[in-house]
């Protein structure tokens, strides 16, 4: 079945596990809300930026000179803000989706901390 938020610039959990444990580090933005992303944990080093329409507004802050990594609960809201990102001109090679959100990041293995 197809997925509406599925993209070339997702990105598996484990993927993303192999890639940070090789020194990978890319900025992280996290488009959940700071009660949902307290009930799951967070990824180290991660932004919040709640909610994922407000992306955009936050240009600014961002970097443009490393990869960027957008997460969410399952992949869906993440998808939706770098598809904003895209759109204002941040360079698509350096964008990811944490595809399955924060829910497969942990299932995988990958470290996850409270905030």
């Amino acid at each position: 079945m197809w997925n509406l938020f599925s993209s070339a610039n997702d990105i598996s959990a484990s993927q993303v596990i192999k890639k940070i444990d090789d020194g990978w580090r890319p900025y992280i933005i996290d488009v959940r809300s700071r009660g949902e992303a307290n009930q799951t944990g967070v990824m180290k080093g991660t932004k919040l930026i709640h909610p994922h329409g407000k992306i955009a507004e936050k240009r600014k802050e961002l970097p443009r000179d490393r990869d960027i990594l957008i997460i969410c609960r399952s992949g869906a809201r993440s998808s939706v803000a770098l598809n904003k990102l895209k759109a204002i001109g941040f360079e698509n090679d350096s964008l990811f989706n944490l595809k399955g959100g924060i829910k497969a990041y942990a299932r995988a293995g990958g470290a996850i901390k409270r905030l």
